[in-house]
């Protein structure tokens, strides 16, 4: 509808029809009802009139059909009558009138009218036409758009500047134009519609650009970009170049790169590693100075890597082998002066390091030939070298190809001649740089061999320890150095005994064996260990009627021993050495140097007639002189106090911790990092304990009684003025000290077994009491600076008394006797 205009339509109520109110009644209670649609071009006033003998009701509704909302509703348009009217204002779109009744299930005639009254024309609306619009110079640009009242004739009225003509295609309500750029800028066009007594304007913008790699002059023309940057490609080694180019006004440096004001023409070229790569980058010219730039990413904007002027031959740059890691670059090729042109030349040469697919560790068997095959990166590369010549033990040959069918273009051949472990480095060279490549070879023996007990990489036969035997470790411990006794009766060998087991040195006897071990501490720089073996028989009590020359004498084996497993040929041994008794010789002994590692000892008869009595089996292994160096070192004795520091022993030590429960025979002594082989067990025999504390003050009370009030301090933390000192950090090394230094002078002949040693007491009381001076002038100005845990410092009374009181301990661990001390490990 548009312009004034009356609708009228005529329709009818009934039951037979069953059309029904979509906003009264239902199914059951129905309203007649008849809808009819329209649709305004533009906003208007509407007048709506449904008229009836029976009483109307009048609704208008959004849209065409019953789904939209109720914009509207009556009964009856004034008092004086029942039909229905609907006045209002409504805006352009689509309406839906429903007629029906006041009451419900009425039946009859009724008539519609639908006027407008639109006495001039309306402002025209546009749609769906944005305000701006992007294009590119040279192509077609195009848009489209709605508009209301349809009547109106739309035009395009101006476009300025000028470069951009738009052909229109207007159909009614709608339109379209297009038209293609001739210059770049930003276009205002003007649309036109007009109407019979009025004009409307529409206006929108169109910003028209350069094509990609075209760049826009002062005429608003397009232009190709000078080619300023320029892509080398992607390598991971070899050669980018020589690239020849030349400079020109239209590529230049970015503004302050040469650190000079002015303008430098450039070119840029892009690269891209592979690899981590030495790469060196040749810039020269004939015509100028030139002036080279490295850069991080693609582009002349990314950060500096490297610059140079005049590396290279004449006046020409060179940045010479620059280690670079895997990425984007940029080089720009430029000027020593200010806008100068001419040709040049960049040439790019990377070598990446070589590598290789060989696996970094082998194993192999001894005497079995291994071929294994593996390709060199990068392509380029010669096939590989060894640096050594020759290896003891081991025979390498590197070929390019073999006859053998192996997944590589190159083959590493390995034969081992002794077990062992090497490491084989192969030479990888390529134009300018060599690489080398580490393989670690791990040579093992046979099965049922295993390398010698010598050390020197051999293998020899093993055989199994026979099964039903019980290795017991000797003294206790599997792991021990020092001096270890065993007896036992002969008749353990009698046929009758039920635990015995099969002699592996005297065929059809039986045997005892028991297991040690030499740790690698006693051999510093590979030296052996020395370890003796004696066998003692008590006098034999002779078998009736067995002839004295007929009996058993004893013999002693040492096998090198190896326990790989729980079953029985997991434990195999090979023979170090043996000694048999013969009559009149009852001690057979053995004294060898052994290597770190277990051991087994056999004790057997060489007659299973043999008569009644006991042998006995000692085993000694002596510690070396390195032990001894290292117990002076760490308790600092004999050294005049160039030893370790007490911060430094307890953390030497391991831990700080006192065990109440440490035996002073535990072997398992707290764990050092640095010297494992040492006894670090607080063992109370300097740490002050009640009975120890009353008798120390006995005995201070006769030495001395006006120091009688020193007693109080006899703890093992006392405090001094409020600052607590752990003296049992002293303590710690007295227990040290006795107990090592007895244990290695002892074992080297400085000593009588059994008996302490005076110098031994000695340097280990002295050494406590300086420990304990020490600890009373902790952070004292000129004493060693110490860690952040002895945060004590006394003041110079209470420091007096804390050295008194050192001197009182000395006297006191010089009087308590210490007893019931095992040594034996």
């Amino acid at each position: 509808m548009l312009g004034s205009q009356i609708l009228t339509r005529t329709g009818s109520w009934s039951s037979s029809d069953r059309c029904i109110s979509s906003q009264r009644g239902n199914e059951q209670t129905p309203y007649y009802a008849e809808r009819f649609t329209f649709t305004l071009s533009v906003d208007a006033e509407v007048t709506i009139n449904l008229s009836s003998s029976r009483d109307t009701y009048l609704y208008l509704l959004s849209g065409h059909g019953t789904a939209g909302t109720v914009r509207a509703q009556n009964d009856d348009a004034d008092s004086t009558t029942r039909d229905s009217r609907l006045s209002l204002d409504l805006e352009a779109g689509d309406y839906t009138a429903e007629a029906t009744t006041q009451e419900a299930r009425q039946a009859g005639s009724f008539t519609l009218t639908v006027a407008t009254d639109i006495s001039e024309a309306v402002p025209v609306t546009v749609r769906r036409l944005a305000e701006s619009h992007d294009a590119t110079v040279g192509e077609l640009f195009s848009a489209s758009f709605n508009y209301a009242p349809a009547a109106a004739q739309v035009s395009v009225q101006s476009v300025v500047p000028s470069g951009l003509s738009l052909t229109l295609d207007d159909r009614s309500g709608s339109a379209g134009m297009a038209g293609t750029p001739t210059l770049a800028g930003l276009y205002k066009v003007t649309l036109a519609f007009a109407q019979p007594g009025r004009t409307d304007t529409e206006e929108f913008t169109v910003s028209a650009s350069c094509a990609e790699d075209h760049v826009q002059q002062s005429d608003r023309s397009c232009k190709p970009e000078p080619v300023c940057t320029i892509a080398l490609g992607r390598v991971s080694s070899g050669t980018l170049g020589p690239k020849m180019g030349s400079w020109e006004d239209s590529c230049t440096l970015p503004e302050g790169r040469r650190g000079r004001s002015g303008t430098f023409y450039a070119k840029h070229y892009t690269f891209s590693l592979n690899l981590d790569a030495e790469v060196t980058i040749d810039l020269g010219s004939n015509d100028q100075d030139t002036y080279l730039f490295l850069l991080r990413g693609h582009g002349p904007d990314g950060t500096q890597v490297a610059k140079d002027d005049d590396s290279g031959p004449r006046f020409d740059s060179r940045l010479s082998n620059l280690s670079l890691a895997a990425g984007d670059y940029t080089i720009s090729a430029s000027t020593y002066s200010r806008m100068r042109t001419g040709d040049f030349k960049v040439t790019v040469k990377v070598v990446a390091p070589a590598t290789t697919d060989l696996a970094s560790s082998l194993k192999v068997t001894v005497k079995e030939r291994l071929l294994v095959g593996f390709n060199v990166f990068p392509a380029g590369t010669a096939v590989p070298r060894l640096k050594q010549k020759k290896t003891p033990g081991l025979e390498l040959k590197v070929k390019a190809t073999d006859h053998v069918e192996l997944d590589g273009e190159s083959s590493l051949s390995v034969l081992a001649t002794n077990a062992g472990e090497w490491t084989a480095t192969m030479l990888l060279e390529q134009p300018g740089r060599t690489d080398e490549y580490e393989v670690t070879i791990t040579a093992i023996c046979p099965a049922m061999q295993a390398p010698s007990h010598t050390g020197d990489g051999q293998c020899v036969p093993v055989r199994p320890v026979p099964s039903g035997c019980t290795v017991s470790p000797l003294g206790g411990a599997a792991t021990w150095w020092g001096s270890v006794y065993f007896e036992g009766p002969y008749t353990t060998y009698g046929a009758s005994a039920a635990a015995a087991c099969t002699s592996m040195s005297e065929s059809g006897r039986r045997a005892a064996y028991w297991r040690f071990a030499v740790p690698a501490h006693q051999q510093p720089g590979g030296m052996p260990a020395r370890v003796k073996l004696e066998v003692a028989k008590t006098p034999i009590i002779p078998v009736p009627l067995v002839p004295e020359a007929e009996a058993g004498y004893p013999t002693v084996t040492l096998w090198k021993y190896s326990a790989a497993g729980s079953q029985s040929m997991d434990r195999t041994v090979q023979r170090v050495a043996s000694a048999t008794s013969r009559q009149g010789a009852w001690h057979p002994a053995l004294d060898v140097s052994l290597m770190s590692g277990d051991y087994l000892v056999e004790v057997a008869p060489t007659n299973s007639r043999i008569g009644l009595g006991r042998f006995g089996l000692k085993v000694l292994v002596p510690a070396p002189a390195k032990v001894h160096a290292d117990v002076q070192k760490v308790g600092n004795t004999g050294l005049s106090g160039g030893g370790m520091s007490l911060a430094a022993f307890l953390d030497a030590r391991g831990s700080l911790a006192k065990s109440a429960s440490a035996e002073r025979s535990d072997p398992s002594d707290p764990t050092s990092p640095t010297h494992p082989w040492l006894a670090f067990t607080a063992d109370w025999c300097s740490v002050p304990s009640s009975w120890k504390i009353h008798l120390l003050q006995t005995i201070i009370n006769s030495l001395s009684p006006v120091n009688a009030y020193l007693a109080h301090y006899i703890v093992q933390q006392p405090s001094f003025g409020g600052k607590t000192v752990p003296f049992y950090y002293a303590c710690m090394r007295h227990d040290f000290n006795w107990r090592n230094l007895h244990r290695v002078k002892h074992f080297f002949g400085l000593d009588t077994p059994g008996v302490w040693n005076g110098q031994i007491r000695g340097e280990a009381d002295e050494r406590f009491k300086q420990d304990l001076i020490m600890l009373c002038r902790a952070n004292q100005y000129g004493q060693p600076s110490l860690p952040d845990s002895w945060d004590w410092t006394l003041s110079q009374t209470n420091r007096n008394t804390c050295v008194r009181i050192a001197n009182v301990f000395k006297v006191g661990v010089m009087t308590v006797a210490f007893g019931n001390i095992n040594y034996s490990h």
